[in-house]
């Protein structure tokens, strides 16, 4: 048996065993060599920079959310699809990119990938958005806002909008033909031609072999009006010019000038330059009884002047060559920015093939213009046309609303409502529609930055001074009133000032005292019964003079003011003295029964319009019947759609007068061209008008301020109306009310050229554009009525294709996958050079004995 001492030995001798185990070289006696750290280090740095390039690359594609995300955030997922909109910690689902981007403060926009797996436990509300809005607005490089053309093709008309124009402006002319009348139409003009003479002025102009182009009523409203192209006659041709030989309507040829220098001699006594198609028409018409030209020396035209204008007006200069190419109309703009369309001729027919949506154009890119009439000052809706052709109105479109979808204000080209009437019309974009539900319009994001509104475009509206309202007191408005500039008044006085027409301003009286209104109230009513004025000359309250020096305010030294028909004549038909409450308690009130007499009275007395800047919510039968006896009588009757500040009922809904068939109901519209709440809405508003700032005639003074910038008044409102139809009804004295008001609602500038509201009607009246259109019942809007020509072709539609590109974000995933292959080679790569440094060594045979514990196999070398 062990004793003590023994087991010690053995735990002594095995503790050296295991020593000598740890410290003894290899069999045979020779050493081992340590190994070499640098292979370690090199492996371990490439281990890890594997590691790491695959923890970023798994984090770029699967990243987490970044800090701020809940607010101002774009939020995609990039295995789903889906997107959302973050506001307030909380993810809108959006239907589109367009609505995302309105929602959006333009300074804070971001954008966030992610996957499904991250927003795990987000708290996600409705579904917001725009149906219908695009997800892909072009980009600032691929807006077009000039060289658009339309050309007609025998189903529709060709609307190309592309960076190189597909037609070039041409020199020559083109006779085409709507609803069986001719027209040519060369530069920017087009000029229609009597049936009575058409052949004869045909082979004057040069066009006589030309056939006529059937073409689309849209498209012959490109081109500005011009004079009619008719035989020349001259008043009082024949008679002798006092003080020389000459007669009037005598053309005449000045010695050793060239020979076709030729002045006509009008009838007070100037020398009209004659052009070479001017002179041919005159031979068609005065000539053929004065002769041609006759020469005569310079000595015997010494005394007379020479005329302000060519005559002939604004015809071509000479005769015109048929145009060579598809005619097309061409888009283009002046130094000033403002468009213009002219004619063009393209090398071949458009390669067109219609389909049920309508024409489909060469591929192009999109748009960002501002619609309306003529001017820099135009009342248009900001449109944004897509790829696919579809033109988007985006109205109350601020500098912050467009940097919301990309733009800045300088990206905006303008262009006339009438290249609009041939865009398919996509939904309003608008903020508030873009944080709604679609299925209930429902509101349910606020954005969290104040949100644009139409009152951040106006300026504060001027005051008057004390002595610019004062009875007694003649002072003027020197500056030119906002409402005269949003109606681009100088335009439309070029064409028309109401001259011969009679207004009936059935009111509270017009002052005829007043210095702008001096001759211009010719006859009136008085059916008050105060014992005032029996003619209702006089006007207490201050209300219908207002509105008379809106209609018609003749022009005065020290005054801006003017009306916008300031060659109108005006009746007085005064019904009420005031609407307080002395007034109506003594019987002197408004009331329904003088207003259906004063109709009556105004009829009677010659009225070709009738202003009504008043309402009620009654339909009552004596006055429906005193306004259909009115129409059949040939008598347009403007009223107010409603005041809602001034009214006993503020709801919304149907107002009379306004309310009848064939009345022009008129509501108030602010400086930015829009309605406000300030007016009733309802199915009675036709159009609208400015109603904000507005300054006019005063009792017993000048000029006064009746409203202020945020305040517009839809009596003051329907005076603008008013004016604009007497405008129409001196131009067109043929035709019916129904078809003047047809005119004053097609034109007007709306978001939609197909759709109609209660709050603005057809849209904002452009008196211009009601003097020039052509009207067509191919013309998208309100139904055209009878007389007016029915549809010659079928609408066109556009569509547009993208230019070639590859998505972002396929472009982002391709990119991670590159750097993230060729990170692993460069990481390959440092392995195999590490591993290919590596020197073996020579292997000594296997030990069979050593270890830890004694071999059971004897050592050969015991």
């Amino acid at each position: 048996m062990a004793t003590k001492k023994d087991l010690q030995e053995a735990v002594g001798f095995s503790r050296r065993r295991l020593l000598t185990a740890f410290t003894s070289g290899a069999p045979g006696g020779k050493e081992l060599e340590p190994a070499k750290p640098l292979r370690a280090v090199i492996a371990g740095i490439g281990i890890a920079a594997a590691v790491v390039v695959a923890g970023l690359f798994y984090g770029f594609l699967r990243p987490g959310l970044p800090e701020g995300w809940q607010q101002n955030s774009l939020i995609v997922l990039k295995d789903t699809g889906g997107r959302f909109v973050a506001v307030d910690g909380t993810l809108y689902p959006v239907i589109n990119t367009a609505s995302a981007r309105l929602l959006i403060e333009s300074s804070e926009f971001r954008l966030v990938m992610t996957d499904q797996a991250t927003i795990s436990g987000v708290p996600v509300g409705p579904t917001i958005g725009i149906v219908g809005a695009p997800d892909d607005l072009p980009a600032v490089g691929s807006l077009q806002g000039d060289g658009w053309t339309a050309c007609p093709a025998p189903d529709g008309t060709a609307v190309g909008i592309a960076a190189s124009p597909l037609a070039e402006a041409s020199d020559g002319g083109v006779v085409v033909e709507l609803n069986d009348e001719d027209y040519v139409v060369a530069g920017d003009r087009r000029f229609a031609v009597p049936a009575s003479a058409r052949d004869a002025v045909l082979r004057a102009v040069g066009l006589d072999e030309a056939r006529p182009l059937p073409v689309d009523g849209r498209w012959l409203n490109l081109f500005a009006p011009g004079d009619e192209l008719a035989p020349l006659d001259v008043p009082d041709a024949g008679d002798e010019v006092p003080g020389t030989s000459l007669i009037v309507g005598q053309v005449v040829h000045p010695d050793g000038t060239p020979d076709d220098r030729r002045f006509l001699v009008t009838s007070d006594g100037r020398l009209a330059p004659l052009g070479e198609l001017a002179y041919q028409l005159y031979l068609l018409g005065a000539g053929a009884v004065l002769g041609p030209a006759v020469s005569v020396s310079p000595a015997q035209l010494a005394a007379l002047p020479t005329a302000d204008a060519p005559a002939g007006g604004d015809w071509p200069s000479g005769t015109l060559a048929p145009l060579e190419g598809t005619a097309c109309a061409l888009l283009q703009h002046d130094d000033t920015g403002d468009p213009t369309t002219v004619l063009a001729a393209a090398a071949a027919a458009p390669a067109v093939a219609l389909d049920a949506d309508g024409v489909r154009l060469q591929p192009s890119t999109g748009a960002l213009v501002r619609g309306g009439g003529v001017g820099s000052d135009s009342q248009g809706v900001v449109t944004i046309v897509d790829a696919t052709g579809t033109a988007f109105p985006v109205p109350g479109a601020d500098e912050e609303v467009l940097a919301r979808l990309g733009y800045l204000p300088e990206h905006v080209s303008r262009v006339t409502d009438r290249w609009l009437q041939f865009l398919p019309s996509g939904p309003e974009l608008t903020v508030a529609a873009a944080g709604s539900t679609p299925d209930t319009g429902e509101r349910v994001v606020e954005p969290p930055s104040d949100e644009p509104t139409p009152s951040a475009l106006a300026v504060d509206g001027r005051t008057a001074a004390a002595d610019e309202c004062t009875p007694g007191v003649v002072a003027f408005q020197a500056g030119t009133p906002t409402p005269l500039t949003q109606l681009q008044l100088s335009a439309a006085s070029a064409l028309a000032t109401g001259q011969g027409v009679l207004v009936a301003v059935v009111d509270s009286g017009i002052d005829a005292a007043n210095p702008q209104l001096a001759g211009a109230v010719v006859g009136g009513v008085d059916l008050v019964g105060d014992g005032t004025d029996p003619h209702g000359f006089t006007d207490v309250k201050g209300h219908g003079t207002a509105v008379a020096g809106i209609i018609a305010a003749r022009p005065v030294e020290g005054s801006g003011i003017v009306g916008v028909a300031p060659q109108a004549e005006l009746l007085s038909v005064r019904v009420f003295r005031g609407d307080d409450d002395r007034s109506v308690e003594a019987g002197f009130g408004p009331d329904t029964a003088k207003v259906t007499a004063g109709i009556r009275w105004a009829v009677a007395h010659g009225a070709d319009v009738i202003n009504l800047s008043l309402s009620q919510p009654v339909d009552d039968p004596e006055l429906a019947a005193a306004v259909r006896e009115a129409v059949a009588a040939g008598v347009v009757l403007v009223a107010s759609g409603g005041n809602r500040d001034t009214a006993v009922v503020t709801t919304d809904g149907l107002r009379y007068p306004a309310a009848y068939p064939d009345v022009l109901g008129v509501a108030a519209a602010g400086l930015d061209g829009r309605v406000t709440e300030t007016s009733i809405h309802g199915p009675q508003v036709d159009v609208s008008a400015p109603g904000a700032d507005v300054w006019s005639t005063a009792p017993g003074a000048g000029n006064c301020q009746f409203t202020n910038a945020t305040d517009p008044s839809s009596s003051y409102a329907t005076g603008y109306a008013t004016g604009a139809v007497a405008l129409l009804r001196e131009r067109f004295p043929e035709e019916t009310p129904a078809q003047l008001e047809y005119r004053l609602m097609v034109s007007a500038a709306r978001a939609d050229p197909d759709t109609r509201d209660d709050r603005d009607g057809w849209g904002f009246i452009q008196p211009f554009e009601a003097l020039t259109v052509l009207p067509d019942a191919g013309l998208r809007g309100p139904a055209a009525p009878e007389g007016v020509g029915a549809p010659a072709l079928t609408p066109a539609g556009v569509e547009l294709a993208p230019d070639a590109g590859v998505p972002p974000i396929r472009i982002t995933r391709e990119l991670a996958i590159g750097i993230a292959s060729l990170s692993l080679v460069v990481v390959g790569a440092i392995v195999v050079i590490a591993l290919g440094r590596r020197r073996p060594e020579p292997q000594p045979p296997p030990r069979t004995g050593g270890g830890l514990f004694p071999s059971t196999t004897p050592d050969p070398e015991a």
